[in-house]
């Protein structure tokens, strides 16, 4: 009674629950004149600021396409273009309406410079920028933007934030979440390109409008690494699947510079869609001494459901007394196999199951001479 929704709106804005019902009723509800004061259209409204939260999906675009990744200091992201694009999901903390759109919002990116283009020199700010340029979008929109030009050779990073922006009976105001984390990239015109993937037997590349699903988890599949046409001396690939945590990063080496290799151990763990991930590399050395890789090719691939159990046997067709003597098999695959039980030989319908009353399970004489 007499509710203060100002601590409870916020605790939904703060995410602390996931729900808020309100309900507007007369101090006493039996007392007919209680109503009298308000309107016949009476309507609670409450006013909040959408509390941001940590953009998702940050990352930069390694050359020229739309795939963006975000890497850690110690495996830096190859960029082979001098102004690369970056972007950010603006998010609101909590989404009260699933499926509406939410909030004003505006993607904050900053980027900064090692001095010495290695992990171990010291970090200063060069690049800053919002988008939308003016205005606000709402949660869930994909923010892209393009940094200037930045120096050839050069080691960066960058995150983002969301502002989310309110405004209110002549007042506004901004609200800011924490920054993602960092995501590094080296610049390096010089390095290979994107290389080529061409699928194989069993599964086979996704388009706009057709991603079959072939193979299965577990079932390996066959695909071709190429240098692109740019390149004059890719001499290895390193590949894994972006969407399995299983998969750690593999090496292949080309037999001769600038070849083809086929690697066919491709292995999905997981059904459903999967991307492969494909980057080429001349063996020399960067700045760190480490071998260099060029940006990645990816490849979306779609991985068939595992097959269905080929027998399954419930044992609840009935209870004591039903008169049934037939267990019903529920498998999937291949030819169905009831089983059929000998009340001579004391098995039969049980009620002592795992979930109690109404549940039935099969019982078994675990006398029986003859198993």
């Amino acid at each position: 009674p007499d509710e203060n929704l100002t601590s409870t709106v916020r605790s939904l804005a703060d995410g602390k629950i996931s729900r808020l019902t309100l309900m507007l009723r007369a101090k006493d509800e039996g007392e007919p004149r209680a109503w009298k004061r308000f309107d016949s259209n009476a309507e609670l409204k409450v006013w909040y600021a959408h509390k941001p939260g940590v953009p998702t999906s940050v990352g930069a675009i390694p050359g020229t396409g739309n795939k963006a990744q975000c890497r850690s200091s110690s495996d830096p992201l190859t960029v082979t273009v001098d102004t690369p694009t970056v972007q950010a999901r603006v998010q609101t903390k909590v989404e009260a309406h699933e499926g509406d759109e939410e909030g004003s919002l505006q993607a904050e990116f900053v980027m900064q410079r090692s001095s010495t283009d290695t992990n171990s020199g010291s970090w200063s700010q060069v690049w800053s920028d919002y988008k939308p340029d003016s205005g606000w979008d709402p949660d869930g929109t994909l923010e892209k933007t393009t940094t200037d030009k930045r120096a050839d050779g050069g080691l960066y990073r960058f995150r983002a934030r969301t502002q989310s922006h309110w405004a209110y009976n002549g007042r506004s105001g901004d609200l800011f979440s924490p920054y993602s984390s960092w995501c590094y990239l080296r610049i390096d015109s010089t390095a290979p390109k994107v290389p080529v993937i061409v699928p194989g037997a069993p599964y086979t590349e996704c388009t706009a409008n057709d991603c079959a699903a072939h193979g299965g988890p577990g079932k390996p599949g066959t695909f071709t690494f190429k240098p692109n046409t740019a390149d004059k001396d890719v001499k290895a690939y390193r590949w894994r699947l972006l969407t399995s945590d299983a998969d750690a990063t593999k090496r292949v080496t080309a037999p001769t510079t600038n070849a083809s290799v086929q690697v066919k151990d491709v292995k999905p763990g997981l059904p459903g869609a999967q991307t492969l991930s494909v980057e080429a590399s001349d063996l020399k050395l960067d700045k760190e001494g480490r071998v260099r890789w060029g940006p990645p090719a990816e490849l979306a691939f779609k991985v068939a459901a595992a097959p269905g159990p080929t027998g399954r046997w419930r044992f609840d067709d009935g209870g004591p007394g039903s008169g049934l003597t037939v267990a019903k098999d529920t498998g999937e695959v291949g030819s169905r196999h009831d089983l059929v039980l000998r009340d001579e030989a004391g098995t039969g319908w049980s009620t002592l199951a795992r979930r109690g009353a109404g549940d039935y399970s099969l019982r078994l004489n675990d006398n029986l001479s003859d198993p």
